[in-house]
């Protein structure tokens, strides 16, 4: 099957707050194996550092289609 007849998979991630466990929860996301994916991230303008974080590690990964929502 060609990549763009893969269906698209959407993931959806909302995080508030969750600069220990937004890292690995992106590390999850990008170690899957299937290719056609949608990443959605939604901060709720958290207040630690959640919104660098994503930031950072999004800088290094480049193989999704993202919508990157941070407030």
């Amino acid at each position: 099957m060609e990549l763009n007849e893969q269906p698209l998979v959407s993931v959806i991630i909302i995080s508030y707050n969750h600069e220990k466990y937004i890292e690995q929860c992106l590390e999850g996301v990008f170690s899957q194996t299937y290719t056609n994916i949608e990443l959605i991230i939604r901060d709720d303008a958290s207040k630690d550092n959640t919104q660098q974080i994503i930031k950072n590690y999004l800088l290094k990964k480049k193989p999704f289609l993202l919508k990157h929502c941070l407030n």
